[in-house]
């Protein structure tokens, strides 16, 4: 993952401190391109009363605000100067991460649409559940295709012969 808060850009001060914005990214919630104001918080791994300044800390706690949804994105971000920087790390909390999972076509029923979004929400923690909502998403388009048949298998093949592509 692209590092997106810079060491630097972080200050000394212990509160929720506003920073400022980054260069623009892809926002995690509205998927546009678009800068982000951010603040963030000190975490200390050991004792929460004794935080004087970065170097004392080890976890960073961001919220990052989309200018174009508004809708935040939280990040936590290990700057332990005594491990190895490959070692250091920065996370997406919120929301959850999914896969690169294509956005749904605008012609996709909602309530499809509603079981895509989750498939593709639960792929990472759980590629079984988000199966099992992708093989419930394309039944139910079948039965809203109008294709004729008892099982799914029996559908796709009936909108196969009406000159679904393959």
């Amino acid at each position: 993952m692209k590092e997106l808060f810079k060491r630097e850009k972080i200050t000394k001060n212990a509160n929720m401190q506003f920073v400022g914005n980054t260069k623009a990214f892809t926002c995690t919630n509205c998927k546009g391109f678009s800068s982000h104001t951010w603040r963030w918080s000190l975490k200390h791994a050991e004792d929460d009363e004794n935080i004087n300044s970065i170097e004392d800390n080890i976890n960073i706690l961001i919220v990052a605000k989309c200018q174009a949804c508004l809708k935040p994105s939280i990040w936590l971000k290990n700057l332990d100067e005594f491990t190895r920087e490959e070692d250091n790390f920065e996370i997406m909390l919120y929301p959850r991460s999914q896969l690169e999972v294509e956005t749904p076509n605008n012609d996709m029923p909602k309530s499809i649409k509603e079981l895509y979004n989750e498939a593709g929400l639960v792929l990472n923690e759980s590629p079984r559940s988000s199966a099992a909502l992708s093989r419930l998403a394309i039944d139910q388009l079948t039965q809203e295709l109008g294709a004729n048949g008892a099982s799914l298998n029996n559908r796709i093949g009936d909108l196969v012969k009406k000159g679904l592509p393959l």
